[in-house]
């Protein structure tokens, strides 16, 4: 790891991490930036490793609001399978980009 390298924090559910589709997604992100794969469900749970990541993918919970966000100062990136108005709105307001892909996986389900 370089000290320019980029902090990505993936926050899924644990059966994506072991997904044999997702094997090579997964792979791919690790060359890019060092990654941290949890599956936090709540608040205090993803606290620690938000406040360490550059970046985030995850699904809408939970939920990244202001007082998440405070303590992430280097967050400028929220990639999301799905997320919600309070969510994108606390994101926004800090600057912070956001991506939401939930039509994306409907797919998958239907």
């Amino acid at each position: 790891m370089t000290e320019t390298e980029q902090k990505l924090l993936i926050n899924l559910p644990k059966n994506f991490f072991t997904h044999l589709m997702l094997k090579d997604v997964f792979a791919r992100l690790d060359q890019m930036a060092e990654t941290r794969q949890t599956s936090h469900d709540t608040a205090d749970q993803i606290r620690d490793d938000l406040a360490w990541a550059d970046a985030v993918i995850m699904w809408a919970w939970p939920t990244l609001d202001e007082e998440l966000l405070k303590d992430a100062p280097n967050l400028k990136f929220a990639g999301h399978i799905n997320d919600g108005a309070k969510g994108v709105r606390a994101k926004v307001e800090r600057g912070i980009a956001v991506s939401e892909a939930r039509h994306g996986w409907s797919p998958a389900v239907a």
